[in-house]
């Protein structure tokens, strides 16, 4: 075999140890992006629930306020003072 030949063999399983190295890198950091999206999913499950919390909070304030004002005899100026 001439030198010519062994360089490029020597030269193609570099090659090829270089792209089985890079599939692994690639294995080793794609778990990195699953703990991202699980990460992600996370917050957003908890943003809904602070947003369900807030918008049952306003519903049942407005309730109790609604009710509040239709039962009771109040000016409208208080009215204004309990609703801000």
């Amino acid at each position: 075999m001439t030198l010519r030949g062994r360089l490029l063999t020597v030269a193609v399983i570099l090659g090829l140890a270089c792209v089985l190295a890079g599939c692994g890198l690639i294995n080793s950091v794609s778990p990195g992006k699953q703990a991202a999206e699980q990460r992600a999913q996370q917050l957003q499950g908890l943003q809904l629930s602070v947003m369900r919390f807030a918008d049952e909070y306003v519903g049942r304030s407005n309730e109790v306020l609604s009710r509040f004002i239709t039962t009771t005899d109040i000016t409208p100026e208080q009215r204004l003072g309990v609703q801000n």
